[in-house]
């Protein structure tokens, strides 16, 4: 019920043999066969597409006489799937072990361990948050898949600047608070926030530059990025850790307290000796 036929001349033909070259081996025992579809190529349905390929082939062997054949999809779209697999399996291992390097520097530069726990939380949130933001405009409001390098790009970008920008706050949150925690925020918080700020502004407006791109990756990868940094700029080390700080108090540099400034010694006045006359 199934398959074609071929006269017996058409293997004559010299432009029939010349282009049967290109998809049968010379032994006769491997095909190649080519699939136009209109799925884009960087979509998670192509990458679907090609794995539905290959398994609806693999149903189709058994109990016949290509029951011992193999079937192999090439092409982007299968190269991309094999990477989101790899991926999806050591996105967890990746994430561990960029959060375990991040509190690992955190904790030798700031000679403490509390603070370094609640400064990786926060980015930690951030990036949940950031792509929550991608989820609700993406699929909820355009429905498009987000693409699979995304999230991975987006965890160590805003892992690694949310816990620098952060770091550089706290430490001089520390300097600044060895003789009243709430003074010292008010003067970190003024001393820093323009500096900081900025250079976040900078870093999401160079993100949102990205989404002017043809590219949906590049549009995805803009937008949540940039998001995401304008959330660690004005919501996490303006309000969130600036909180958490005073609240915890001499917590934070646990095991160590911050040398408290001492008031400096004044030298006693001599007694003026007064003669009489």
């Amino acid at each position: 019920a199934a398959g074609f036929f071929l006269p017996a001349t058409t293997f004559d033909d010299r432009r029939f043999a010349d282009l049967a070259r290109h998809f049968v081996s010379p032994d006769g025992k491997t095909a190649r066969f080519t699939i136009d579809t209109n799925a884009d190529p960087y979509s998670i349905q192509a990458m679907r597409l090609a794995q539905q390929i290959t398994d609806v082939a693999n149903a189709a062997r058994p109990n016949t006489t290509l029951a011992d054949a193999r079937v192999a999809v090439a092409g982007f779209p299968a190269v991309n799937a094999d990477i989101q697999r790899l991926l999806s399996a050591d996105f967890t291992q990746l994430a561990i072990a960029t959060l375990v390097i991040v509190g690992l520097i955190l904790v030798a530069l700031l000679r403490a361990i509390i603070a370094p726990l609640y400064l990786l939380g926060t980015v930690i949130l951030n990036y949940l948050a950031s792509l929550g933001i991608g989820v609700i405009v993406f699929q909820w409001i355009l429905g498009y898949q987000i693409a699979w390098p995304v999230p991975l790009l987006a965890f160590i970008i805003l892992v690694a600047v949310g816990a620098d920008y952060n770091m550089l706050l706290v430490s001089r949150l520390r300097e600044e608070s060895t003789a009243n925690l709430r003074v010292g925020v008010l003067r970190t918080v003024a001393n820093t926030g323009s500096v900081i700020t900025s250079a976040g502004l900078i870093f999401a407006a160079s993100m949102f530059g990205l989404m002017i791109g043809s590219v949906a990756i590049m549009f995805q990868v803009g937008l949540i990025i940039g998001c995401g940094l304008l959330l660690d700029t004005f919501l996490v080390r303006t309000l969130t850790v600036p909180a958490i700080a005073t609240l915890l108090g001499q917590v934070s540099w646990w095991p160590q307290r911050p040398s408290r400034r001492r008031a400096p010694a004044v030298a006693p006045v001599p007694r003026e000796v007064v003669g009489t006359p």
